[in-house]
């Protein structure tokens, strides 16, 4: 009896050691690889535009689009000029968007914390199966693309029952565009939009004379539609 013990006892330690150097399964990315692009609207005070790059799961980078530095920068106010540049660090740093907002910028602190929470949702992982026949999950998504040159392009593609139901162009802004002086420019950010809804796809002929600007907001939506799958 006493021996049948201690060979229990040595199985059940030899069980242990086996068990304890089997490698763990290493845990499921948070987040997907990617761009990902948050959106906080304020008719009031401006939109608020952030771009959170994922790396092997990771927070890699966190880029405010809107508002641009410059602008910050004309508004004179040192506590918003903080906000811009130290709450993205924060994020970064952390892996979180649970950061102290900045003193005296309350309120910019938090659109940008908000619009990073908008882009982390879209960049979770997908676990519902999409059915046969359908390419994206509802819900709203934003797009970017970056011109230095001519100002970057942002829009928000509203996705319900698996079809675009919405394309809003957020920049160029609509009071630019009313004091925009080349026709065909203006018309382009009125007819793409519409020819995207029409097609379901971003695969839709240019604007006459508006070449760039069609294919600007035509990549964007192509862009919120990558986040959408």
């Amino acid at each position: 009896m006493k021996t049948k013990s201690l060979i229990l006892v040595a199985l059940l330690c030899l069980a242990a050691l086996i068990i304890g150097t089997i490698p763990a399964m290493p845990a499921s990315p948070k987040y997907r690889d990617g761009s990902f692009i948050g959106v906080v609207k304020d008719v009031k005070r401006g939109d608020t535009v952030v771009e959170v790059v994922i790396k092997s799961g990771k927070i890699a980078e966190v880029n405010v689009v809107m508002p641009t530095e410059e602008e910050v920068k004309k508004e004179n106010y040192p506590p918003a000029l903080e906000a811009l540049k130290n709450i993205p660090k924060q994020i970064v740093a952390k892996q979180s968007t649970d950061v102290d907002v900045v003193t005296k910028a309350t309120g910019s602190s938090k659109k940008y914390i908000e619009a990073v929470k908008m882009a982390l949702a879209n960049a979770e992982p997908k676990t519902d199966k999409l059915p046969a026949g359908v390419k994206w999950h509802d819900g709203t998504y934003a797009g970017l693309v970056r011109d230095p040159q001519h100002g970057d392009c942002v829009v928000e593609v509203v996705i319900k029952g698996g079809k675009i139901k919405e394309v809003n162009v957020i920049a160029p802004t609509a009071e630019y565009i009313k004091n925009y002086k080349y026709e065909p420019g203006k018309e382009a950010y009125k007819e793409i939009p519409k020819r995207i809804l029409a097609a379901q796809s971003p695969d839709v002929d240019v604007y006459t004379k508006a070449t760039g600007s069609s294919k600007k907001y035509m990549e964007a939506v192509r862009h919120a539609l990558k986040q959408a799958e």
